[in-house]
């Protein structure tokens, strides 16, 4: 929850950041493309409120459809409000004077604004006091929440109220007319405390009146008989007090709408769900301050190093994005509870919500993963013996498994979850993570992935102290290798609707970044399957993979020199071996000269351990670098036990990029076969970019949707199969971009019996003249002759039409 541990709740004065702002600005951007600010929230379009108060105009109090009240005095304002939704400002009634805030019934143009014979009202509600049955001493007299006219003791005037009792253990729903007569219509028991929001939604109608709260219906009761009378009406409605300013709420108001009719159950379930996630936000993150990191909520970090930023953010707030992906140590630290007592984030029950995308990809979609245990969220630090404390939210260095684990300080580490992922390069997921004492779960995308154990142990309080990392461990280490966008973090776990809701929201805005809308074109296109057959019937020579002069460092020329009988006839002299350091620390230098072979032609320089020139792949040999004859280089930071050097020639008598020595000594590969394993591919190519042979030729580590076999075609024209954009100055990936200039997107060419290499106009024969080509009908199972074609739209070829 929203709850500072001191301080007036009610007017606690925190400043909106440019953060909240923008969030707010990208949602009403997103409003106008919904048929109405209702049907946004998940309430369906054919349910229009009458009007709706998120309390936006703290000055004038307009509600949201421009109504002006008829009066107001001693009002509050709240930071407290729903960020996601409305403002992130709420109204508070709470004081020791009268206050009121006063709306016409009946407004000018035939307007109405609240209906008292059929309707409904819904609003959230935070109380600032305790109901007497949780200790606390109520609001102290009869609190109106939604109120018209003026109750009397002989109910001769007329009025009409939802209200809590002195006590606040009851909720009633009540009205008087003006002839003597009162009908209490329902009553729910209530145990609230201060500073918990609620949600509270009454229908009402001749046949039926139902109270729900959270979500949930508390209790029914009889049909509406009477009403006050058109002259009580007249003076309008208050929120959170009587007429006088009196019998008030003492509370914080938001997201107040009434309706003419009666909503059903799943429409209030669903209006809960959506507005739930505002009302229970710690904390948000949407990386708009990318030079001191503060949350979107203003609060600074504790720390951070070697961040960098990304523009492939959410497009309804920054754009920006934070980027943890660094060969250095990088972290960025926040505290868990800040100095003002704002908890940022729970450990023992709660909810964390963030869009990631990873710099890698999984080893089963063909990548090699982050290469470590990548810690997304952290809290703690890992340790063997679990003797310190630590709670996060952590990928496998496979980049195959998702895990939610924690230890405590006394030798314990509980897994309560582990799902599996297949991720690809630069793709946005949408991660919730919910956990409480009875269950943790974990959503991938909008959909449920898996559920686990209630959490059990969590870190200590001397932990929680160092507060939480966003990315990686506390060192700076076990990094995600990735982009985070709107990180949030929630103090109850939330609804599996919620989670659902959040997502469909949220992925609009990394949609409509124009950089991830190309991505997401490439990601649901189809690519063409890799068969042998489609190999090129001659292979491609590649040139030498590997060259330079690697951890060679030049000495000068060699003390004397002499050429070799021919340029592979070559040796190594004037070799001399000198300690470095003491006792453990002791490390060997080497000197050594190159002899022989032939001017301007380079040597591999290949050390090893062991003199061993088997194919076992644990005995392999290390490229040092490559030298030239009559030189002298130095090799630093050796074993001082045993090492063997070797000179290689730049022979390649298959053609694959790598020497016959290195195929023989380092990747133990054959040197007469150019696809050692069989795929088409070279083994230099492959080595190069994976480290290996034995790569899936259909495998797609970078998502930029073409296949690992089409990059190894196009290796010449600069085209790599572990960067999305090869070219690096496209807004698209590889697969999206027309390399053959015909108008048809790489990875779409084999879909019209073509190819990415060729430029092959026949593409968009259209036969039957009604604009669509011949060979999409052939796709989608239409006969090319159709005009138009059934179930497509009729095309016009006149621009203006």
């Amino acid at each position: 929850m929203k709850t500072p541990a001191s301080g007036n709740l009610f007017f606690q004065n925190r400043t909106i950041t440019l953060a909240r702002a923008l969030v707010v600005a990208g949602f009403l951007f997103a409003l106008l493309l919904a048929p109405n600010r209702a049907a946004a929230q998940g309430i369906p379009a054919n349910t229009s409120p009458l009007d709706t108060w998120s309390f936006g105009d703290t000055n004038g109090w307009n509600s949201d459809y421009g109504l002006a009240p008829v009066s107001f005095t001693n009002l509050g304002v709240s930071y407290y409000g729903d960020p996601i939704n409305g403002s992130g400002l709420a109204l508070v009634l709470d004081s020791t004077n009268a206050a009121w805030l006063q709306y016409n019934v009946y407004d000018s143009g035939n307007t109405t604004n609240l209906t008292v014979s059929q309707g409904s009202v819904t609003m959230w509600f935070m109380p600032s006091w305790g109901s007497t049955n949780t200790g606390g001493s109520g609001p102290g007299w009869w609190g109106q929440l939604i109120n018209v006219g003026q109750w009397t003791t002989n109910a001769s005037y007329g009025w009409w109220s939802l209200y809590t009792d002195p006590a606040g253990a009851n909720l009633y729903f009540s009205a008087q007319n003006n002839s003597g007569t009162q009908t209490n219509y329902l009553s729910a028991p209530i145990a609230w405390t201060p500073g918990q929001w609620h949600f509270i939604a009454l229908t009402y109608s001749s046949a039926q009146t139902s109270l729900y709260l959270d979500g949930q219906l508390a209790t029914n009761g009889v049909g509406m008989s009477i009403w006050p009378t058109s002259d009580v009406l007249s003076n309008g409605f208050c929120i959170g007090s009587d007429t006088n300013g009196e019998a008030q709420a003492h509370g914080m108001f938001d997201e107040l709408y009434t309706y003419n009719l009666v909503l059903n159950s799943n429409t209030i379930s669903s209006t809960f769900n959506s507005f739930q996630p505002g009302f229970v936000l710690l904390d948000s993150w949407s990386f708009w301050d990318t030079n001191g990191w503060e949350s979107d909520d203003g609060y600074a970090p504790v720390s951070f190093t070697n961040l960098a930023v990304s523009n492939l953010g959410d497009a309804y707030s920054s754009l920006t994005s934070l980027v943890v992906d660094s060969t250095n140590a990088a972290w960025l630290q926040y505290n868990v509870v800040e100095s003002d007592g704002r908890p940022s984030l729970t450990v023992n029950q709660g909810t964390i919500t963030m869009w990631f995308a990873p710099d890698w990809a999984s080893t089963n979609t063909g990548g090699f993963g982050p290469g470590g245990w990548g810690q997304l969220i952290n809290v703690g630090q890992w340790t063997s013996d679990a003797s310190y404390g630590w709670w996060s939210l952590y990928t496998d260095p496979a980049g195959a498994n998702l895990y939610f684990s924690t230890q405590n300080n006394a030798g314990t580490q509980t897994n309560y979850l582990s799902v599996p992922i297949s991720w690809t390069f630069n793709a946005w997921h949408f991660i919730a993570l919910t956990y409480s004492a009875t269950n943790t779960a974990l959503y991938l995308d909008g959909q449920l992935a898996t559920n686990g154990v209630g959490v059990s142990i969590t870190p200590g309080t001397n932990v929680l102290a160092n507060g939480f990392y966003i990315g990686s461990d506390t060192n700076g280490a076990a990094q995600a290798h990735g982009i985070f966008d709107d990180i949030y973090t929630y103090g109850i776990p939330l609804s599996s609707n919620a989670v659902v809701s959040l997502y469909a929201n949220e992925r609009i805005g990394f949609g409509m970044n124009p950089y991830n809308f190309a991505s997401d074109l490439i990601l649901s296109a189809q690519s063409s399957t890799y068969t042998l057959s489609s190999a090129s019937p001659t292979n491609m020579i590649i040139q030498d993979v590997f060259t330079g002069l690697g951890n060679l460092q030049p000495v000068g020329p060699a003390s004397s020199c002499s050429n070799g009988t021919n340029a592979y006839n070559v040796w190594i002299t004037n070799v001399v071996a000198t300690m470095v350091g003491s006792g453990t620390n002791a490390t060997m230098n080497l000197q050594f000269s190159i002899e022989g072979g032939s001017n301007n032609v380079p040597f591999d320089v290949f050390a090893n351990s062991l003199l061993d020139f088997s194919t076992n792949t644990n005995k392999r040999w290390a490229w040092e670098g490559q030298g030239y004859q009559c030189k002298t280089y130095l090799l630093t930071n050796l074993p001082i036990t045993t090492c063997f050097l070797i000179l290689g020639t730049p022979q390649d008598t298959d053609g694959d990029g790598l020497t016959d020595a290195y195929e023989l000594l380092v990747s133990k590969t054959s040197p007469t076969n150019y696809s050692t394993d069989g795929t088409g591919m070279a083994d230099g190519w492959e080595i190069l970019y994976f480290k290996q042979i034995g790569v899936d030729p259909n495998g797609d580590p970078d998502g930029d949707g073409l296949n690992n076999y089409t990059e190894f075609q196009m290796y010449s024209q600069g085209y790599s199969p572990v960067k999305w954009d090869s070219s690096t100055n496209s807004v698209v990936g590889d697969g999206y971009q027309d390399f053959s200039g015909d108008g048809l997107a790489n990875l779409m060419e084999a879909s019209f019996g073509g190819n990415m290499f060729t430029n092959n106009p026949a593409w968009k024969a259209n036969s039957s003249g009604d604009g669509f080509p011949d060979e999409y009908k052939t796709l989608v199972g239409l006969p090319s002759s159709a005009t138009p074609a059934p179930g497509l739209p009729t095309y016009s070829k006149n621009p203006i039409q």
